[in-house]
């Protein structure tokens, strides 16, 4: 028995391909893509939004959309264009998205594209902060074995993040937490049966610290549980 479900695409301009938008419209798929900005789409959106801020002492966004067709196209689109002002900045920043949904406003479908999975990040930050893809054995077991470990440590630090740190710290980068965290200097000392790390008093990441090792010690009966 089929079930009925609404699929909505959701891409980068790396998506931007008249052969996937054939291919969803055909499969009645839903999709929001983003296009990468040139001179055609900027002359069509001149009509709909500012180049220039009336005030540039204020952010503002400003939505629009209209019909558009790329030479590599066989028919007219919906295009989206999201006008962004930031203080400081002389001229409006422009992004836009196509889409083949026709009911949705500018703003609803701008916010749907935004919430598209950030896999690359995950994967970026496994290469960057992890080295996940240091492959310089000329042995395959050993290349498996870096790349397994590298896993191992980006899990557990994830895992910390989501469970010790605050939540408007867990995204938070490796390297970050390297600076703030683990690199740091201090002196391990036992007492009583007790390890105690004697941090510098000028360390000014010492609150921080603190706080993440009492978030760690409340997870402690759920470890051991």
């Amino acid at each position: 028995m089929p079930f009925d479900v609404q699929l909505i695409l959701r891409g980068d301009s790396g998506f931007a391909t008249p052969e996937l938008y054939t291919l969803c419209e055909f499969y009645d798929v839903k999709y929001v893509i983003r296009l990468k900005r040139n001179a055609a789409l900027d002359q069509l959106a001149d009509e709909f939004t500012p180049v220039v801020p009336k005030h540039f002492d204020q952010n503002s966004v400003i939505y629009g959309e209209f019909n558009y067709a790329a030479k590599s196209w066989s028919i007219n689109r919906r295009v989206l264009v999201k006008s962004t002002h930031q203080v400081g900045e002389l001229f409006f920043e422009r992004q836009y998205v196509v889409t083949n949904m026709t009911e949705a406003g500018v703003k609803l479908l701008y916010l749907a594209y935004q919430k598209r999975g950030a896999m690359e990040n995950l994967i970026k930050e496994s290469k960057a902060g992890f080295f996940m893809d240091k492959t310089n054995s000329h042995s395959f077991t050993a290349n498996a074995a870096r790349a397994t470990i590298s896993g191992i440590a980006y899990n557990l630090i994830a895992l910390m993040k989501l469970m010790a740190l605050p939540k408007e710290q867990r995204n938070t980068t490796i390297s970050t937490l390297r600076f703030q965290i683990f690199h740091v200097a201090g002196k391990l000392a036992r007492h009583a049966g007790k390890i105690i790390i004697h941090l510098a008093q000028s360390n000014v990441f010492s609150q921080q610290i603190e706080a993440l090792l009492a978030n760690i010690h409340t997870l402690s009966p759920l470890v051991t549980n």
